[in-house]
């Protein structure tokens, strides 16, 4: 009789060690908070290439001809900025709430002129909003 309850004490021990062997916090073990964090958001900084990306492409097709010809650099030459709402054009805040916007920048050359063009986009429709020169075609 003794052996018996022997047998199903230790089977009993066994299933409870592998239950709780089993069991874990919820949390992958051996993970760091940023690679959790990549995880469940993905990799925000492969999105925002994408989206700049996106953007560049959308800007400098925006452009008229006249005025790709005078970009340093050609559609390579782009680059985005993310600006704050004091940055943004009034012409423009008038459109949106306030929020930071996507502004892609091309460097110019008109004769001897050195400038640039700047193209403003709503960062959730990803849409152009406007120009910095009021008068270039969107």
């Amino acid at each position: 009789m003794r052996r018996v309850n022997l047998r199903y004490k230790v089977g009993f021990l066994l299933l409870i060690c592998l239950l709780a062997s089993s069991c874990t916090s919820g949390e992958p073990k051996g993970r760091t908070q940023a690679e959790l964090y990549q995880l469940a958001h993905g990799n925000w900084e492969e999105k925002f290439y994408q989206i700049s990306e996106q953007l560049k492409v959308m800007a400098w097709e925006s452009l008229s001809d006249e005025e790709r010809q005078t970009v340093v650099g050609g559609s390579g030459g782009a680059y985005l900025a993310v600006i704050s709402w004091a940055e943004v054009p009034d012409r423009i805040k008038g459109i949106l709430t306030e929020q930071p916007i996507y502004k892609v920048s091309f460097k110019s050359m008109k004769g001897d002129e050195e400038g640039a063009i700047g193209i403003y986009f709503d960062p959730i429709n990803k849409i152009i909003l406007g120009y910095d020169d009021e008068q270039a075609t969107p």
